[in-house]
C-alpha cells in the first residue's frame, strides 16, 4: 500500500512539473537551442565548445595517466588553446579565457588522468550494481529518480554543471538517498 501512496504521489508531482514547465517556459526555444548542440551549424557558441572540446582532448592525451591535477584545466589550456583561432583571440585582437572544457567528460579526464576517473566510474558502476541487486527496475519511483540522475549526466556532455558544487553535492546525495530508498524497501518487515 505505501508503494502506490509513494508511486502517486511522484507521477502527482512529476506531471505537476512538467505541466507548470510547459506553461511557463518558451518550449520550442528550448528544444530549437538543444538542438543546435547535436546539429553541423554555425553558431559560434555551439562551434567554441566543440573546439574547446578538440583542443582538451588533446591536452587530455599528453597526460593521459595522471591528469594535470585538479584545477590543472584553466592553468594548461593556453597552451593548446592556441592552435584553435576562433577560440584563442576575438576579433579585437583580445585573447579568450577559458576556464572550462563546457564537457565534464573531457574535464575530469584531463585534470584527473585515468587513475582519478577509474575511480569515479568505478563508483558509478558500484551504484549500478546496486542498484540492480535491489531490483530498482521494478519500481517506478527508483528508475525515475536514476532517469534524472542520467539526465544530468548527459548535459555534463554539453556543458559543466559537475563543476557548481551544489550541483555535484545534490547529484551524490540524490545517488545515495536513492541507494538507500532501495535498501530499506528491500527488506522484510
Amino acid at each position: 500500500m505505501q508503494n502506490r501512496w509513494v508511486l502517486g504521489l511522484l507521477t502527482v508531482v512529476f506531471v505537476f512539473f512538467v505541466l507548470l514547465g510547459v506553461k511557463t517556459l518558451n518550449l520550442k526555444s528550448s528544444t530549437d537551442r538543444v538542438g543546435t548542440l547535436f546539429a553541423a551549424t554555425s553558431d559560434y557558441s555551439v562551434t567554441s565548445r566543440q573546439q574547446v572540446g578538440q583542443a582538451g582532448w588533446t591536452m587530455a592525451q599528453d597526460d593521459m595517466v595522471t591528469g594535470w591535477g585538479a584545477g590543472g584545466f584553466r592553468f594548461g589550456f593556453p597552451g593548446y588553446q592556441q592552435h584553435y583561432p576562433e577560440i584563442w583571440k576575438q576579433g579585437d585582437g583580445r585573447r579568450l579565457f577559458w576556464e572550462h572544457a563546457h564537457n565534464d567528460y573531457i574535464q575530469t579526464l584531463i585534470e584527473l588522468g585515468l587513475i582519478g576517473s577509474g575511480l569515479i566510474a568505478a563508483g558509478l558502476a558500484f551504484t549500478l550494481y546496486k542498484f540492480a541487486r535491489h531490483r530498482g527496475w521494478a519500481q517506478l519511483h527508483s528508475v525515475v529518480f536514476l532517469l534524472g540522475l542520467a539526465l544530468t549526466l548527459g548535459h555534463a556532455w554539453a556543458d559543466f554543471p559537475f563543476q557548481n558544487p551544489a550541483i555535484l553535492l545534490t547529484w551524490c546525495a540524490l545517488g545515495a538517498i536513492l541507494l538507500r530508498w532501495l535498501e530499506i524497501e528491500d527488506k522484510p518487515v
